[in-house]
C-alpha cells in the first residue's frame, strides 16, 4: 500500500489505514474459513464455496471500507463514495477470486505431487485455442478500439472456453483459465479512456468487471463439480467391474439380465443369454501359475467383448465362466454371436516357459422371453445347457431347452 501510495502521489494516511483495512481483509477471511473447515479442499465443491464465501465476498468488505473512508477523508475526491466502495470491493475479490484461488490450485497440485498441470493445458488445445483467439481479439481492440465490439462481447466467448478448461481438467485448467483471464482483461485496460471512470459510464465498468468474476467462479465451481462427478463415476465402475477383466461383474450383470427380464414379460421383447465356460482353462493355471492363467482370462475376455455389439452387455461370472446379455436379438444372431465367441476363445494363445497354451469354450444359448420369469431361472437354464455343451466335448454352442 505504501508502495502503491508512493508511486502514485497518495498521502501516507491514506496507505495506512488501506493497509490496516488489507491486512483485515485477509486476517477474516483465512480465520472465518479455518473456523468452518480445517483445510480448504480445492477439489471439493464446498471448498471452493467456502473460500468465495469468506475470502472473496465477506473479506474484501473490510479493506474496501477502510480504504474507502480514508481516501474520502483524507483526499476529499469528487466521487460518490459508493462508487469508491464498490470499485473497491469488486477489486479486492475478482483479484482473489482468480488470482488467489488459482495460486491455491497451483500450489495444492504441487503438494500432491502431480506433473500433469502443463499436460492439462496441452490436452485442451480446443479451449486453448479458444481462448488464444479471445486474446487476440482483445489485444488487438485494446490497440484499435472497434465501436461495434465492446470488451463485454469479447469476455463472453471466454466464459465457455474457462468453464470447459474447468470441468475437464479441474481446478488447474479452471486456474489457468482464470490467469489468462484476467491478464487478458488487464491488457484490454489499455483502452479504457477516462470517461470508463465518469459516473455516466460506470455500470458499463461494473458489468465487465462483473462478468471477469462470473468466469471465475463459473470455472471453478465446474472444476470441482466436474471432480466429483468423475470420481462418483470411477467408483460405481469399481463397484460394478471385475477388477481383472474390466468387464461386468456379476453383480452388474444379474441386475441388467433383470431388467431383460422385465422387458421380455411386459414389452415381448426377445433377448438372449450366452453362458461361457472355459475348456481346459485349468491347465494353464496348475502348469503356469494363477499370473499366467489371469494373462489369459484378459485377453479371452478382450475376444468375447469385441464379438459383441456396443449395447449388449458382458460380464465375468467368476473363475474361467463368463456371460453375455444380448439386447434385442433374434435366436438366428445370437447363435451366430455364440459361434464367432467360440472362434474368437479358440484363436487366443499363451505363449510362456516355451510352450504354447490354447482353450476352447463351451457356450449354453438361452432365447429370453416371456416364459423365463426371474433372473436366477434364467442362468439356471443357461448354465445346464453350457454343461451340456461341455459334455458333449466342448468347443460347441448348445441351445437351452425349456
Amino acid at each position: 500500500m505504501f508502495l502503491l501510495a508512493w508511486s502514485h502521489g497518495i498521502p501516507a494516511e491514506v496507505a495506512f489505514v488501506a493497509g490496516v483495512g488489507s491486512v483485515l481483509e485477509a486476517v477474516v477471511g483465512i480465520s472465518l474459513t479455518k473456523a468452518t473447515s480445517r483445510e480448504v479442499d480445492m477439489n471439493r465443491l464446498h471448498g471452493i464455496l467456502r473460500l468465495v464465501l469468506f475470502g472473496v465476498l465477506i473479506g474484501p468488505v473490510f479493506s474496501a471500507s477502510f480504504g474507502t473512508f480514508a481516501f474520502h477523508f483524507f483526499m476529499e475526491p469528487a466521487v460518490d463514495p459508493l462508487v469508491t466502495w464498490l470499485f473497491w470491493w469488486m477489486g479486492n475479490s475478482i483479484a482473489v477470486l482468480m488470482l488467489g484461488t488459482s495460486i491455491l490450485a497451483f500450489v495444492a497440485c504441487k503438494e500432491n505431487g502431480r506433473r500433469d498441470a502443463s499436460k492439462k493445458i496441452v490436452d485442451s488445445m480446443l479451449n486453448m485455442i479458444l481462448l488464444l483467439i479471445v486474446a487476440v481479439c482483445i489485444f488487438l481492440n485494446a490497440l484499435w478500439p472497434y465501436d461495434h465490439i465492446s470488451l463485454i462481447t469479447l469476455l463472453y466467448f471466454a466464459l465457455p472456453a474457462a468453464a470447459l478448461l474447468g470441468l475437464r481438467e479441474g481446478v488447474v485448467g479452471a486456474a489457468f483459465a482464470n490467469m489468462l483471464a484476467l491478464f487478458l482483461f488487464l491488457i484490454a485496460g489499455w483502452a479504457f479512456s477516462k470517461e470508463h471512470f465518469s459516473v455516466s459510464a460506470i455500470d458499463s465498468l461494473y458489468s465487465h468487471v462483473a462478468f471477469l468474476g462470473l468466469i471465475g467462479f463459473t470455472s471453478l465451481v465446474l472444476a470441482s463439480s466436474g471432480r466429483e462427478i468423475r470420481e462418483k463415476d470411477e467408483l460405481d465402475f469399481k463397484s460394478s467391474h471385475d477388477d481383472l477383466t474390466q468387464l461386468g461383474n456379476r453383480s452388474f450383470f444379474k441386475n441388467e439380465l433383470q431388467k431383460a427380464v422385465q422387458s421380455a414379460a411386459k414389452f415381448d421383447a426377445r433377448h438372449a443369454v450366452i453362458f461361457i465356460d472355459l475348456d481346459g482353462f485349468k491347465k494353464v493355471n496348475d502348469q503356469e501359475g494363477h499370473a499366467a492363467g489371469d494373462v489369459m482370462l484378459k485377453q479371452i475376455a478382450n475376444a468375447i467383448a469385441l464379438q459383441v455389439r456396443d449395447r449388449d452387455c458382458v460380464a465375468r461370472w467368476g473363475g474361467d465362466e463368463f456371460t453375455v446379455l444380448l439386447w434385442h436379438c433374434p435366436l438366428a444372431h445370437a447363435q451366430q454371436i455364440g459361434k464367432s465367441i467360440l472362434s474368437a476363445v479358440a484363436a487366443q494363445q499363451l505363449n510362456i516357459s516355451e510352450r504354447e497354451y490354447q482353450v476352447t469354450a463351451s457356450i449354453g444359448l438361452l432365447p429370453l422371453d416371456a416364459f423365463i420369469e426371474t433372473d436366477s431361472e434364467a442362468m439356471q437354464v443357461a448354465d445346464e445347457a453350457c454343461y451340456e455343451a461341455k459334455h458333449n466335448g466342448g468347443n460347441q454352442v448348445v441351445i437351452a431347452s425349456k
